[in-house]
């Protein structure tokens, strides 16, 4: 009972993303992964002020997926990129004021293949696996370009086999 979100599914979004060419909207292409997947990074940066976007603008970096069956997590993320791609006031405040760093899917491998994975790509193992380091290799070039990173958040959701209900807040 999960809303699909494939990889194939995010590539066409991000296709679209990047062919509805709006201001401040990037899709950084980061590297790939062990089986040469894009990893891939939406990035929103504040509009110009006065020529020029400050340099001391926050940051929040949001990703989603780390688990292949939490495939939740990624449509939580699209919708939070569309709210925040609105035209509503507060969506517009957001923007104006943060630079916003959003992964849709961080194991792209995993959830191509529905393979569990407790997420053990990402943490320090010997030798480090390609994703994690292509992602380390993005965020330290942010921080290097003069970038902050202010807030991390990682989206998961419960998964079927983990209770009973459609619907859970624990």
């Amino acid at each position: 009972m999960r809303q699909p979100f494939t990889y194939s599914y995010l590539q066409a979004f991000l296709d679209k993303l990047r062919n509805a060419d709006k201001a401040g909207v990037t899709v950084d292409e980061i590297g790939l992964s062990r089986e040469k997947r894009h990893l891939q990074a939406i990035r929103l940066d504040p509009p110009a002020v006065a020529g020029d976007a400050p340099d001391d603008c926050p940051t929040i970096l949001i990703y989603a997926r780390e688990h292949a069956p939490e495939s939740d997590s990624s449509v939580g993320l699209t919708v939070m990129l569309c709210w925040l791609l609105s035209a509503t006031p507060e969506a517009l405040q957001a923007r104006q004021a943060l630079h916003w760093l959003l992964i849709p899917m961080l194991d792209p491998d995993d959830a191509a293949h529905e393979r569990f994975d407790v997420g053990d790509n990402f943490i320090a193992c010997n030798p480090p696996a390609p994703d994690a380091l292509a992602y380390a290799a993005y965020l330290v070039k942010w921080i290097d370009a003069g970038h902050r990173l202010d807030m991390v958040i990682n989206l998961h959701n419960i998964e079927c086999n983990e209770n009973p209900w459609h619907l859970f807040a624990p």
